[in-house]
């Protein structure tokens, strides 16, 4: 009872040259006998969601460009789970693709004279609200020693506690040497 007959998404081009897109799913109806008596059809107007899917994904891929262009990576430090997510760029400068993806593996990967400083620089800002901001050594699994530079921000819940770090990690190597 209830099943969904069929399920979908319909492009229409319209005769003003516009485009409109419908959801519609078809159910079966049930008289008092079980018996299957009609089909319910329902639609719902999706065209200003797909619009704003496609604004968003070509927006991501503007950025995604701009990124790879500048060779700036994008992270993510999630508080709850420890765990760092890196674009694919924060991945060429950290070395390849061997980065844990853990707080303790970027630990690991930095400069030991830097790691205490970064880490209490990024603790502070994330306590006082403030941005991040840390120019740092990291050691690449080869041994090649690089400078980092990374800005940042929380991102906070309804009460106040941090949820996460977001930031930037650009290789600054050139410009310290």
């Amino acid at each position: 009872a209830g099943e969904v007959l069929h399920d979908d998404n319909d492009r229409f081009d319209r005769l003003d040259g516009s485009v409109q897109w419908l959801r519609w799913e078809a159910r079966p109806w049930y008289d008092a006998a079980g018996d299957i008596a009609g089909i319910v059809i329902f639609r719902e107007d999706i065209t200003e969601r797909k619009l704003l899917e496609t604004a968003l994904r070509e927006s991501e891929e503007r950025l995604n460009l701009a990124l790879a262009a500048s060779r700036v990576g994008v992270w993510e430090w999630d508080f709850n789970t420890g765990a760092v997510l890196c674009s694919p760029e924060c991945l060429v400068i950290l070395g390849g693709e061997s980065f844990g993806g853990s707080v303790e593996s970027f630990i690991k990967a930095m400069h030991p004279e830097d790691a205490d400083r970064v880490m209490t620089t990024a603790n502070q800002a994330v306590a006082n609200g403030e941005d991040y901001k840390s120019e740092f050594r990291i050691i690449r699994p080869n041994g090649e020693v690089r400078w980092v530079s990374h800005l940042g921000r929380a991102r906070y819940d309804e009460n106040g506690n941090p949820l996460r770090l977001v930031g930037t990690g650009q290789d600054i190597t050139e410009r310290k040497l």
